[in-house]
């Protein structure tokens, strides 16, 4: 073999493993206050992945230590009449009830789980009084029901509210789903 050759072989192989390393992206060396062995070759070799930053759960959507909202609150829910596709109307009605909020959380029900006429309403309030809560539970009386439907039904709709001080008002979203038009729920909450 001539030198020539030998070069160009060598200067190619340099070459390409030049373009590889330069290619693999590194990552800084993770801090630890514990003192660890260096690693063998073989580890460092492993390519390391990056954490893509993970959802909180939505309890955690409360700055922890918001307590600005915390205690008891009396709900009423004023639910509008509501006319059916088929022309029949779903009564009006009003329901009240407590709920609590600890650290920005939001708990109420009324009726027991489980059962007909069972409602429960859950979410959390940020610091700046805007609110996400979900509805939920099972029906009772068709005539106060959208669609009429019997009792035990089970039914979840979000809604959006709005805290400032010892008030705050919210209405329904969603429900039922389109096409047909949402029926209109208006929540009031007073602190107790």
């Amino acid at each position: 073999m001539n030198t020539l050759s030998l070069f160009r072989r060598t200067s190619c192989y340099t070459l390409v493993a030049a373009l590889l390393l330069a290619g693999v992206e590194r990552l800084p060396a993770p801090i630890s206050e514990v003192e660890s062995p260096t690693p063998t070759p073989a580890q460092s070799a492993k390519p390391k992945l990056k954490s893509s930053p993970r959802p909180k759960p939505q309890t955690k959507a409360a700055t922890e230590g918001t307590t600005a909202f915390d205690g008891t609150w009396a709900v009423t829910v004023d639910f509008h009449a509501y006319k059916n596709p088929d022309g029949t109307v779903a009564k009006a009605t009003v329901r009240n009830f407590v709920a609590t909020v600890k650290n920005g959380v939001l708990h109420g029900q009324t009726g027991t789980k489980g059962q007909p006429n069972f409602y429960e309403l859950n979410g959390t309030i940020a610091a700046d009084g805007s609110a996400n809560l979900l509805a939920n539970g099972l029906t009772k009386y068709s005539e106060y029901t959208p669609m009429n439907v019997g009792p035990g039904q089970p039914f979840e709709y979000q809604v959006t509210a709005r805290f400032k001080g010892t008030t705050g008002t919210g209405e329904s979203v969603g429900d039922p789903k389109p096409p047909h038009a949402p029926r209109t729920r208006i929540f009031t909450f007073v602190k107790e």
